[in-house]
Parts: C-alpha cells; structure tokens; sequence
C-alpha cells in the first residue's frame, strides 16, 4: 500500500514499519527509492533561462533537482544490525516504535 501511495502522489515524509504483513519495510523502501531514481523522481524546481548564466559552458546545478521523500523506519528492535540493514535499502532513518508514537 505504501509503494502504490508513493506512486500516486510525491510525499514529504514516509514512515514505513519494518514488519508489515504484505511487504517487509525493507522491500517498500527499496521500491520507493527504485521508482524515485528514474526520469520521473526529477522535478523541475527552478528555471535559469540560458540567457542569465554566466558561462554557458558551465552546468547550472540548480535547473534541475531530485526530489525524493524522506523515509523513517519503524521497529519494535533498533541495533546496529538493523540500522545498517535500513541504511542498505535506502531508508534515512531509523527509529523505535514507542518513540514515535509517543511523540506523535
């Protein structure tokens, strides 16, 4: 559900549960960052006419930016293993459950 949400709309902030019953959080991030990385995860944000450069020759980094959401994991057990196992599969944070819900 979450890797078709993402399709259909650009969002900010994803949190995704590590143990979900259809799809591991892993196997979703992954999906996520896969559907970001093509030709449709790039937004135009800002337009420079090549009239207002400097330099033609140099490439104007700012025309066009990769806008991809930033995606929180979820678990009931946080250690270094699965925090390297998150980072692997593209999430960019980890968090425990209760922490989470308590703030929210």
């Amino acid at each position: 559900m979450a890797v078709e949400k993402s399709r259909q709309r650009h969002y900010d902030l994803i949190i995704l549960d590590l143990d979900m019953p259809i799809m591991s959080g892993y196997e979703a991030c992954k999906k996520i960052r896969a559907d970001d990385s093509g030709e449709e995860g790039i937004k135009e944000l800002l337009h420079i006419d090549k009239h207002l450069m400097v330099e033609e020759s140099k490439e104007n980094v700012f025309t066009k930016t990769k806008v991809e959401p930033l995606i929180i994991a979820l678990s009931a057990l946080v250690n270094q293993t699965v925090y390297n196992k998150c980072m692997e599969c593209g999430f960019d944070d980890v968090s425990k459950n209760d922490y989470i819900y308590n703030k929210f």
